[in-house]
């Protein structure tokens, strides 16, 4: 199972969780809530620098097969190889 980039629950717009906050702020609770929210916060730029990290290798790694020709790839080992293609051009 992957992940589709949505959430089950959207985020709370800032209006709700001051309100929340203004609620819950004599209490040790507002921490917890403080800190969960500065972990999520964290998780998600980590998750999207991921992902700009994980593009720019796939990119990297096509453009390097990009001049090559297609009849040198072999399928089983997702790999080309580096070998010059036999031709029967034997006039040099």
């Amino acid at each position: 199972m992957s992940w589709d980039g949505t959430f089950k629950y959207e985020p709370m717009n800032p209006d709700r969780i001051k309100t929340i906050m203004d609620a819950y702020k004599h209490e040790q609770v507002y921490d917890y809530i403080q800190e969960l929210y500065e972990l999520i916060n964290y998780q998600k730029d980590i998750i999207k620098q991921q992902r700009v990290e994980i593009i720019g290798l796939k990119h990297k790694d096509a453009w390097k097969r990009y001049d090559k020709p297609f009849e040198n790839y072999d399928p089983k080992t997702r790999k080309y190889s580096d070998r010059p293609e036999k031709t029967d051009n034997t006039s040099c």
